[in-house]
C-alpha cells in the first residue's frame, strides 16, 4: 500500500480508542436474550448477521478440511477497533514536490465534492493546521478528532486562485466488535423426513441411504465419528445428528417413485438422488421427497428449518 492510500484511509476513518462503550464489557458473546430490549428491526439484523456469520465460518472449516486441518487445531480472533467515518471525501497526495497536499481524488457525494473541490487543486490549511509534509503528523491528529456537525475551513487554490471554503462535517460512529471463531467440531444440526406421505400427494418420505460416501444400512444407534449420530427406530432411519459443515446425502423415496409417471416402473423405484445440505449448528432440517414436473419427477426437497439444540452425544430420541 502506498504512502497516499495511506492518507486516503486516515481522512475517511477517523480511528478511536473511546467512541462507544461496548454493552458487553467483560467480553462475553450477546445471548438472545441481550437483543431483546431492541428494536425488531435492529434484533433482525443482528439475526441475519449471526446467521451469515455461521455460514461463513462453515465455509472456512470445508476449505480447511480439504486441506487436511481441523479447526479445532487453532484459534482465530477477528477484530475491528471503532472507528469514525467522516464526509471529508478527500484523496490527498501527500508527497508532491512543493510538499504541499495536493487533492487527487473526491469521493462522491461527500463535502469535499459539494464545495466543488476538484483533482488537481492544492490544499494549504484545515482550520489553522498546515496541510504540508513537515506537520503531517499534526495533520493526520487533527482529522482522527473530527466530531460530527463540526465546522472546517479549507484554504485551498483552485487554477491560480487561492480561497478560503468553509464546511460543516457529518461524522459517525462505527462501533468496534470481536469476533471468537470457538471450535465447530462438537456442533451438530439434524436432519428428518416426513414420516409418511401428505394427504396431496406432493410430498412423500426420504430414506436416507449414504452419508459423504458411506452407507447408513449398517448404522445401529452409534457414533459415527466422521458424520454425527444416526437414530434408528424398529430398524427404520429416524434421525441423523451430523456435524456443522457441508455434506453429501444420497437418499431414496420409493413411495414417491410409484407415483411417477416414469415407465419402466422398475428404473424408477431404484433411482436414487443425492442432494448436499449445508448443515449449521443447532438446526433441524425437515426433508422430503417433493413431485415435480406434473409428478414425472422427484426432487429433495427441505420443507422446514427451525433452532433446536444438538449435542454431538448419543442418547435415545
Amino acid at each position: 500500500m502506498s504512502y497516499v492510500k495511506v492518507i486516503l484511509f486516515i481522512s475517511a476513518l477517523i480511528s478511536s480508542g473511546s467512541l462507544l462503550a461496548n454493552k458487553n464489557v467483560e467480553g462475553q458473546p450477546f445471548s438472545d436474550d441481550e437483543t431483546n430490549s431492541l428494536s425488531p428491526e435492529s434484533a433482525k439484523l443482528l439475526a441475519q448477521l449471526k446467521q451469515t456469520t455461521t455460514e461463513t465460518i462453515l465455509r472456512v472449516k470445508n476449505i480447511e478440511a480439504q486441506r487436511g486441518n481441523s479447526l479445532s487445531d487453532f484459534e482465530q480472533l477477528l477484530s475491528s477497533e471503532p472507528t469514525r467515518i467522516s464526509d471529508l471525501g478527500l484523496v490527498l497526495d501527500v508527497q508532491s514536490n512543493d510538499n504541499y497536499f495536493h487533492i487527487v481524488g473526491i469521493t462522491p457525494g461527500s463535502v469535499a465534492e459539494k464545495l466543488g473541490l476538484n483533482s488537481g487543486d492544492k490544499l494549504f490549511f484545515l482550520d489553522d493546521i498546515p496541510a504540508h509534509r513537515s506537520q503531517l503528523t499534526a495533520f493526520s491528529s487533527f482529522v482522527r478528532s473530527f466530531t460530527d456537525k463540526q465546522s472546517i475551513k479549507l484554504d485551498v487554490q483552485q487554477g491560480g486562485e487561492r480561497k478560503t471554503l468553509t464546511a460543516v462535517l457529518s461524522v459517525t460512529d462505527i462501533p468496534g466488535f470481536t469476533l471468537k471463531l470457538d471450535n465447530l467440531e462438537d456442533q451438530c444440526g439434524r436432519i428428518y423426513t416426513i414420516p409418511k406421505a401428505r394427504s396431496d400427494r406432493t410430498f412423500f418420505p426420504l430414506e436416507l441411504r449414504r452419508i459423504d460416501g458411506k452407507t447408513t444400512q449398517n448404522f445401529s444407534g452409534q457414533i459415527v465419528s466422521t458424520m454425527g449420530i444416526i437414530s434408528k427406530q424398529n430398524g427404520a432411519l429416524n434421525s441423523v445428528r451430523l456435524k456443522a459443515g457441508r455434506h453429501k446425502l444420497l437418499f431414496k423415496s420409493e413411495p414417491a417413485a410409484r407415483y411417477t409417471k416414469k415407465r419402466p416402473m422398475f428404473k424408477t423405484l431404484h433411482e436414487k438422488k443425492e442432494f448436499t445440505l449445508d448443515v449449521l449448528p443447532n438446526k433441524n432440517y425437515l426433508l422430503a421427497a417433493e413431485m415435480i414436473n406434473d409428478n414425472k419427477e422427484w426432487q429433495i426437497s427441505v420443507l422446514e428449518v427451525s433452532d433446536a439444540n444438538c449435542e454431538l452425544k448419543w442418547h435415545d430420541d
